[in-house]
């Protein structure tokens, strides 16, 4: 684990009280079907703030910026909990991404 960041979320999202009330066992198939839940909650927060910047109605890039928190804290979780490594994922994928956005080399 490369942040400080990982490790606390993890451990709180293992002690925390919310979880342990509603009978979830960290890191279990329901918990999982919990993690995809929310993270597709905090999505669409954020989308829901980004519609409303981008009609008029305020500036929202601070509550932009904790949603986005919000939704790496998830994702992280569900990764950990399904044991995929997301950078390793990343790599896999990068080849698929080029291949289908490829780009113009500068001469």
């Amino acid at each position: 684990m490369d942040d400080p960041w990982q490790w606390e979320v993890e451990r709180i999202h293992t002690t925390a009280t919310a979880i342990k009330k509603s009978g979830i066992i960290p890191w279990s198939v329901e918990d999982q079907r919990f993690l995809a839940l929310a993270l597709g909650g905090e999505v669409g927060e954020l989308q829901n703030m980004i519609k409303k910047e981008w009609r008029g109605d305020g500036d929202f890039r601070a509550g932009i910026k904790k949603e986005l928190a919000d939704i790496r804290v998830y994702l992280h979780l569900l990764a950990t909990s399904l044991t995929i490594d997301l950078d390793e994922a990343v790599e896999e994928k990068l080849p698929e991404i080029r291949a289908k956005f490829p780009t113009k080399e500068k001469t």
